[in-house]
């Protein structure tokens, strides 16, 4: 029984640290909106990688639509779904301006572990493009 009791509260606190700004206020939940529809008219769509997850490519999301929902929580009412999936802000990168690409958990003031703040692209030698972190 404590080894069950151990392993449960260790799933809960890795999960609780996973999702680091899934749960945002509608206000943030709004201007995220913004701020993905902008990147949309840049780039076509937004970044993912989620580090914390042992991710080591970011993949391009193209985006069909976003939805603000109800998250359940008194003090952190909305998150924001993309094609009908639940996104935590942390691990999504939209293409503000020609140079780079922002976190949006950043741009949001979530506090976020791990994630580079900004990534540029870069052509790689076998002719795609990789995506690298960018200095601030």
């Amino acid at each position: 029984m404590k080894t069950f009791i151990l392993l449960v509260s260790f799933i809960f606190s890795c999960n609780a640290f996973s999702t680091q700004c899934q749960f945002i206020s509608q206000s943030a939940a709004t201007k995220a909106e913004e701020l993905i529809q902008k990147s949309q008219d840049n780039a076509g769509g937004v970044l993912e990688l989620c580090q914390y997850c042992s991710e080591k490519t970011m993949s391009f999301k193209p985006i069909r639509d976003t939805a603000i929902g109800a998250s359940g929580v008194r003090e952190m009412p909305s998150d924001l779904w993309i094609n009908g999936e639940l996104v935590d802000l942390a691990y999504i990168y939209v293409k503000l301006d020609k140079a780079r690409w922002s976190n949006l958990g950043l741009q949001l003031g979530c506090i976020v572990y791990g994630p580079h703040a900004y990534v540029t692209e870069k052509k790689s030698p076998l002719g795609g493009i990789m995506y690298v972190p960018a200095p601030r």
